[in-house]
Formats: C-alpha cells, structure tokens, sequence
C-alpha cells in the first residue's frame, strides 16, 4: 500500500501532485518489490494565489493527514497528522529541511522529454490463445540515442492486472513484462513506468496501439 497523503488546506490552496522519489528494487519475505528503506520524503506541490499573503499577522496553516504500512517480518500501518504554520517557519527547521531536500532531489523522476527514448516495436502474446486468464508477456523494443544510459525498467500498476516482478527483464533496450490479468475483459492500452539510468530516472508512457503493436496479437 502506498503512503497516503490527505491535505486540509485553506480556502484558495490547491493540491497540485504529490511526487515520490524513484524506489528501490529488493527481496522482501522472498518476493521482489519496488519500495524504500530507512526514509522517503514525499514532496506535495500546493499553488497558493498571489492575493493570499503570508505573515505573521496573517496565518496561514497547513495539515496533512498521512496514511503508511511498513514490513519486515510483518506489516503495520501508521497515521499521523501535521500542522505546520507557514506564517512562523523556524528557521533552524528551514536549513534542516534544505538539507533533507538536497540530499533526495536527484532521485525525483524527470520528464519523458529530458530523454532520447522511445517505443519502436511492441509485441503481446498470450501464453495460452484461448484462456482469457493467461499469462501475457508484453515485449517492448525501444529506440533512440539515449538507450545506452538506461540500466532497469520499474513499471507502474497496470489496471486489470498483476505484474509479476520477478519475471521483468530489461537488458539493450528490451523490455519483458509478465502480466496476469484478474478479468477476462482486461486490456493493455499503455505502460507506463520508469526508465532507470545511473544517475536518475525518467518518468515514461508507451501507447500501445495499431502502430506500435506488430503484430497485434491480442
């Protein structure tokens, strides 16, 4: 379960994203997972209208409710709220926070479009042509003169199906993923996910469709 994060926020605020930093990838309990150890700092992005000043006159107070599992051995979920008045910042928790953000910064996905990656060839194939509940091994092929820089592939949740993690592959530009659908009406239209590098990741979507499926299998 992903952390949540519900804001109260004052009339004239609004809630624009709320951004996780790239995962790690691990064995937890002997199932590969996508998750963080130790620490995670989410960043929410909130808009605030120019004729809503700040001061101390003026409070202006923020709250957020936040929802988390962890696990081990097992898991437990937690919940906490906080309130933080951006009238009377500390500014001894200002540099702390500063410094929390330059260390994690980098590990934020960037755009697509920061990276010569595309989608040249997409292949679908179910394992079992006339069970509507068979494994589908979805192959993408990609392009472009960035490719050298990538070294993993994380998917995103797929709706209508179960990736099953320890079958991805990613090696030269190919990508291997093993779904199983939980309905016999689920369809494939995009994958989206992140293209991991050294340094950084991008946040990618590949549509699936007449032109880039060949064939199209299912």
């Amino acid at each position: 379960m992903p952390p949540q994060v519900k804001w109260e926020l004052p009339e004239g605020l609004t809630e624009l994203k709320l951004e996780f930093p790239a995962p790690s990838k691990f064995f937890s309990s002997g199932y590969l997972v996508y998750g963080y150890k130790e620490e995670l700092l989410l960043v929410s992005s909130i808009s605030k209208p120019k004729n809503i000043l700040i001061s101390e006159a003026s409070p202006l107070i923020l709250k957020a409710r936040l929802n988390w599992m962890v696990c081990r051995e097992s898991c437990l979920v937690g919940e906490e709220e906080l309130v933080i008045n951006l009238s009377s910042v500390d500014p001894n928790k200002k540099k702390k926070a500063e410094v929390i953000w330059n260390r994690f910064k980098e590990k934020y996905p960037r755009s697509a479009e920061e990276i010569n990656v595309s989608l040249k060839v997409a292949k679908i194939i179910k394992t079992e042509p006339s069970n509507p509940l068979s494994e589908v091994l979805v192959s993408l092929s990609l392009d472009g003169q960035d490719i050298f820089r990538i070294i993993d592939f994380y998917p995103l949740p797929i709706e209508g199906f179960i990736i099953e993690a320890e079958k991805i592959k990613y090696q030269n530009g190919l990508i291997e993923l093993y779904l199983q659908p939980v309905t016999s009406e689920a369809k494939i239209g995009e994958i989206t996910g992140l293209l991991i590098s050294q340094n950084s990741c991008y946040l990618i979507k590949f549509l699936l469709n007449e032109e880039t499926i060949r064939p199209k299998i299912i």
